[in-house]
């Protein structure tokens, strides 16, 4: 039987969870459990597309959220972080 997971990114809700003792990951959490489980193989394009989706998402928590995810964020000439991974299929 699979766990159940509360995904919660407000931080009212995350604390009351915790106070429940209930399982919970964020929005940002998916993709990296996604790429452990083998489910998908970058994190990078998954974050792409969340800001495309207008998903608020800070150049540092984008960076942090890659390097959890062992996709090293390394600056390319137009200055703009991109990842390198040996999974990434873009590379």
């Amino acid at each position: 039987m699979s766990e159940t997971v509360a995904v919660l990114d407000d931080a009212l809700a995350r604390r009351v969870a915790q106070l429940l003792d209930l399982p919970l990951t964020g929005t940002l959490g998916l993709p990296i459990d996604a790429k452990k489980a083998g489910l998908i193989v970058a994190v990078e394009p998954w974050l792409d597309r969340l800001q495309a989706l207008r998903f608020h998402l800070a150049e540092r928590t984008r960076t942090a959220v890659l390097r959890m995810a062992g996709e090293v964020p390394v600056l390319v000439r137009s200055n703009r972080l991109k990842c390198l991974s040996a999974q990434h299929p873009y590379h």
